[in-house]
């Protein structure tokens, strides 16, 4: 089990060195905020960015917050403390107060994983500024970033995803995401060698009843069909042409599509 653990892991870990090499995800800064959520998303990511330390002798250090909203808490935080500052990293938790008066007021549209995120990042961006760092860390995967694409297509009316470093407020700080090239079954299947059987999150109660949990189901019913479709889709992030969408008739979209 444990040479089974050691190989999965170097495996990943080339994964985060090519998104490193090519975009640039970590580049050579010295301090990172990484959000956390207590899935396994973000225990992943952190686990693998300790043996990303130890495997390239990079000097960094990370500081994963966690943004208590009030909906989605987490189960063991002493658990998840043990296990981020046993990797050498701090743990911080800060309270969201601003989501919930807003998703109480119902106000529409009503986007409550929309309002959450849009101010958890905000709080990440804020901690950030305090520490003098400029990259946040998140753990989107290769499945986030397909699944991003038919969401914006489905229910925003554009052609757009996550980026593996996403600039904010001109370049000052950046979203940086080191497992944009590992799939969520990768994922799923590190944790498991590692001993991880259970998240240190709970459920939310909007977890099972969003968007993003629609397109979730749709695709994974298409890879069932045909598994060479997600291979298709991981292709069809590079391949975008321009002279095939209607970009050139944006200015009379109006008159073409509107009853």
């Amino acid at each position: 089990m444990h040479r089974d653990l050691v190989r999965y892991r170097n495996k990943l870990l080339n994964r985060i060195k090519k998104a490193d090499l090519y975009f640039e995800i970590l580049g050579r800064e010295k301090i990172f905020v990484a959000g956390v959520s207590g899935g396994f998303d973000s225990l992943v990511m952190l686990d693998l960015l300790y043996y990303f330390k130890i495997k390239h002798n990079r000097d960094f250090d990370v500081h994963a917050v966690f943004v208590d909203n009030s909906f989605k808490t987490l189960t063991n935080e002493e658990t998840l403390r043990e296990f981020i500052e046993g990797r050498g990293f701090s743990f911080v938790k800060i309270n969201d107060t601003e989501s919930k008066e807003v998703i109480e007021k119902r106000s529409k549209p009503f986007r409550p994983c929309f309002i959450c995120s849009r101010v958890r990042r905000k709080l990440l961006v804020e901690y950030a500024d305090k520490l003098k760092a400029k990259r946040i860390l998140l753990g989107h995967t290769l499945d986030d970033v397909i699944e991003t694409l038919f969401l914006n297509m489905f229910y925003s009316r554009g052609i757009s995803t996550i980026l593996p470093l996403q600039a904010l407020f001109q370049g000052n700080f950046f979203i940086s995401r080191p497992l944009i090239l590992i799939e969520k079954s990768e994922l799923l299947t590190y944790a498991k060698l590692m001993g991880i059987s259970d998240k240190f999150e709970g459920k939310c109660i909007f977890e099972n009843d969003n968007k993003r949990e629609t397109v979730r189901r749709i695709l994974q019913e298409l890879y069932r069909i045909d598994p060479q479709i997600k291979r298709n889709l991981k292709h069809a992030l590079f391949g975008y042409n321009e002279n095939f969408m209607w970009t050139s008739f944006k200015s009379i979209k109006s008159k073409l599509l509107d009853n």
